[in-house]
């Protein structure tokens, strides 16, 4: 049996495939996926050894852009050669997890006639799953209220879908990264992408971080790399990089993470139970980050802290905020139930494609 994946865009997108994939792979199923040639995605998804089939497809930006007068040539185009590599691979169904990328995957899925299920692992669903979603067999969510916004589709509440194997307790040899061993790690990262205002204010209170005690493990994106790595390349507390596929093992190792708020963060802080200074994307459709961190600062698993009011100040009372409170953050991660996310989102495709198949 045969399932496609259309994800991509960002790894808050992609990941929660990819660990479906696995699990469908286990119950026999051989994943492909569709996504934005020359991306994240594809470096993703080629270096987990899965097919890859590129399209060429852009987002709707928020501004007046130029760039819009070819979003409706790329999308028709896109769906045409999706239904193409639909009806290549036959595949028993279909599964969209957001973003840009979803939205030609299933429209050539539902003009295929191909069962099509949606993931949205953010609180406020994007557009692309909001469409759809009347649409779909049925729409998995991570977040309670998301429902709110989809009640024309059918949904069922599992979570988001990590790689849980990844957050097994480890050891890290921080030497290899020139640190030291002895020093709490803080772990900073602004996304797959990573943050300009998160990097430019670590850069300005990295020094009052380091004498607090704390190394600095700083993911600054592709972007921004060469400009603090050349900055701090001397520093023997702060070790930059762009982008690893280690993240878990980082996180696991640090004993505070300072990141935005997207919920495949949220899933992995609580699946490594790391408490975390939380600073949403402003920007974000709805403000869907912000209800992400509201709702974890309320759970006790973090501080909340906007990035209007970011600061050197309120950024170093944010972490004294959380060494105060650690031990009620560590009994309220605790009591966390385990996240079986991606399982159960493969055990419940599975179960009605071989409903389906019966009927057939």
């Amino acid at each position: 049996m045969r399932i496609i994946f259309g994800a991509g865009g960002t790894g808050g997108h992609i990941i929660p495939a990819l660990a479906i994939a696995r699990e469908m792979q286990k119950e026999g199923f051989i994943p492909h996926f569709i996504g934005n040639a020359d991306s994240l995605e594809e470096r993703l998804v080629t270096g987990s050894n899965l097919p890859f089939h590129p399209i060429s497809v852009q987002k709707l930006y928020r501004q007046i852009t130029l760039a819009h007068l070819r979003f409706p040539y790329l999308l028709i185009r896109s769906i045409i050669k999706s239904r193409r590599i639909i009806r290549q691979i036959d595949p028993q169904c279909i599964l969209c997890t957001g973003s840009y990328i979803s939205g030609p995957v299933a429209l050539a899925a539902l003009l295929s006639r191909k069962p099509l299920y949606l993931h949205e692992s953010n609180c406020y669903p994007g557009l692309a799953i909001r469409m759809l979603a009347p649409f779909a067999r049925m729409c998995f969510l991570s977040w309670n209220r998301s429902q709110q916004y989809l009640n024309r589709a059918r949904t069922i509440l599992l979570g988001t879908p990590i790689f849980n194997d990844q957050f097994a307790p480890s050891h890290l040899d921080w030497t290899q990264f020139g640190l030291s061993p002895d020093r709490p790690k803080l772990l900073i990262s602004g996304g797959s992408q990573g943050s300009l205002v998160i990097n430019e204010m670590i850069d300005r209170c990295a020094d009052r971080l380091i004498d607090e005690g704390y190394d600095l493990v700083w993911q600054t994106g592709r972007n921004s790399v060469q400009r603090y790595a050349g900055k701090h390349a001397e520093n023997p507390f702060i070790h930059v990089f762009d982008f690893t596929s280690e993240m878990p093992a980082l996180l696991m190792n640090s004993c505070i993470a300072i990141t935005r708020a997207g919920a495949m963060t949220i899933a992995e802080l609580e699946c490594a139970m790391r408490p975390a200074v939380l600073i949403p994307l402003p920007t974000a459709a709805a403000n869907h980050q912000y209800w992400n961190a509201a709702e974890q600062q309320q759970k006790g698993l973090a501080v909340l802290l906007e990035q209007k009011d970011l600061t050197a100040e309120t950024l170093l009372n944010a972490i004294h905020r959380i060494r105060q409170t650690l031990p009620s953050m560590q009994i309220a991660f605790a009591s966390l139930p385990p996240n079986t996310a991606a399982r159960d989102v493969a055990r419940f495709i599975v179960s009605q494609t071989q409903t389906t198949e019966k009927t057939c």
